[in-house]
């Protein structure tokens, strides 16, 4: 199965995501020190589709305000892995190493608990998803959508991690002593594309499903493209994957045309595009 239609999109998208830098909010030193620590896999709260669940065991170690995450694990055929990911928020190719299917990652903040990553093999698109932060700041979940050389499905997996020192307040602060919080970002996630992902990366698939169908529906929002992405990788978890790729292939295209909007600005962007991948040339 294929992105139907999309010589177009096949020949763009590696250019969109080289690209999607210019139309996102971008920051290079874009930390958190809430994710750095050790995070333990949790495999029984975490799936793969199809086969077993990726990992048997494993722990990831976040540093430099989750710009850099190092994975040792078992995986599902007891081979152990030891991968380095370089997970700067810039969204320009960064090294991932120890992970055969991928060469490189390119990272998106969408908020301070949010990121979306595109892995690369080569100049392929060989996986898209997120990384997600719990609001207590104890959870890290990434959902990911991996991709064959053709564009089709080959896996969907939620990974559930989880850092034994982080230590759940159980008492509110008064609301005078609270911090203001930060003016957000210019193009930050609503709070229902919040909500909606929150549930998502719970594996409440049905339930995202229905918040992200409701979020597409209403008023467009700046980051329609990720609602996209989100409510198919939902649906891909379900097995339903028609309505998956469709959702993937309407997120390349939403890609596209914001990208092509800005190359029509001057001919150099479209020097550029080409440059990046000579199918993707308009002459």
């Amino acid at each position: 199965m294929k992105f139907e239609g999309s010589a177009l999109l096949r020949h763009a998208a590696i250019a969109l995501f080289a690209a999607l830098a210019l139309a996102l909010p971008q920051t290079a030193s874009a930390q958190n020190a809430a994710l750095q620590g050790t995070w333990n896999f949790i495999p029984e709260k975490s799936n793969t589709t199809p086969g077993p669940v990726r990992y048997k065991s494993g722990k990831l170690t976040i540093t430099d305000g989750g710009q850099v995450m190092d994975l040792e694990a078992v995986d599902a055929s007891g081979k152990p892995i030891k991968a380095n990911i370089s997970a700067v928020a810039d969204g320009k190719p960064h090294p991932v190493t120890g992970i055969t299917n991928y060469d490189s990652g390119m990272w998106t903040k969408n908020n301070d608990n949010n990121t979306s990553f595109r892995f690369l093999k080569g100049k392929g698109i060989a996986a898209l998803g997120t990384r997600v932060l719990s609001p207590d700041g104890s959870t890290i979940t990434i959902n990911e959508t991996q991709y064959d050389d053709k564009g089709k499905i080959r896996s969907t997996a939620t990974l559930v991690f989880v850092n034994p020192e982080v230590k759940v307040a159980t008492v509110t602060p008064p609301a005078q002593q609270a911090a203001a919080p930060p003016p957000p970002p210019r193009q930050a996630l609503t709070p229902e594309e919040t909500a909606a992902s929150e549930v998502l990366a719970k594996g409440n698939d049905d339930e995202a499903i229905k918040l992200f169908t409701a979020i597409i529906s209403g008023k467009p929002t700046e980051m329609l493209y990720y609602d996209h992405v989100s409510r198919g990788i939902a649906y891909a978890r379900k097995g339903q994957n028609e309505q998956a790729l469709a959702d993937f292939s309407e997120a390349l295209k939403l890609m596209a045309h914001n990208f092509l909007g800005q190359a029509t600005e001057g001919a150099a962007d479209n020097d550029k595009a080409c440059e990046l991948d000579k199918g993707f040339c308009m002459n």
